[in-house]
């Protein structure tokens, strides 16, 4: 009985509530590479909601439910800016490769990566011109 107490408490100690998207833990998501939009909870708001899209599959765009990042309880993560974004996703392990802006929309996107870029970037006219010779 006593290890049984003991295994149920080790158990529960450890049980990690992670966010979600759609269900799924971020923490489980194997995708090298995500796309967050960040959208403004409310018209005079500076708080945001991130919306992630890793390659899943759905039937709609963000932002739509099946992209909101939430919690256990399936209740909205919120941030208060774009700097608290980019640490919450480096201590997942994710990279920022850059950021964008919709025209004519306060919405906000970044773009991040489990990869590290390669050292050696060459650009597509690097390429046009390595072909040629």
């Amino acid at each position: 009985m006593k290890r049984l107490i003991l295994l149920t408490t080790l158990l529960l100690a450890t049980t990690n509530y992670a966010q979600k998207i759609n269900k799924v833990p971020l923490s489980s998501i194997e995708s090298l590479f995500i796309d967050v939009q960040a959208h403004y909870t409310e018209v005079h708001s500076n708080q945001l909601n991130l919306y992630v899209n890793y390659g899943q599959e759905s039937n709609s765009l963000p932002p739509s439910v099946e992209y909101l990042l939430t919690d256990d309880d399936n209740t909205a993560l919120v941030f208060d800016s774009e700097r608290q974004i980019t640490t919450y996703f480096r201590k997942l392990g994710y990279d920022l490769i850059k950021t964008y802006k919709q025209e004519r929309s306060p919405i906000k996107g970044f773009k991040f990566s489990k990869v590290k870029p390669s050292a050696n970037k060459s650009t597509n006219q690097d390429t046009l011109t390595n072909q040629k010779q």
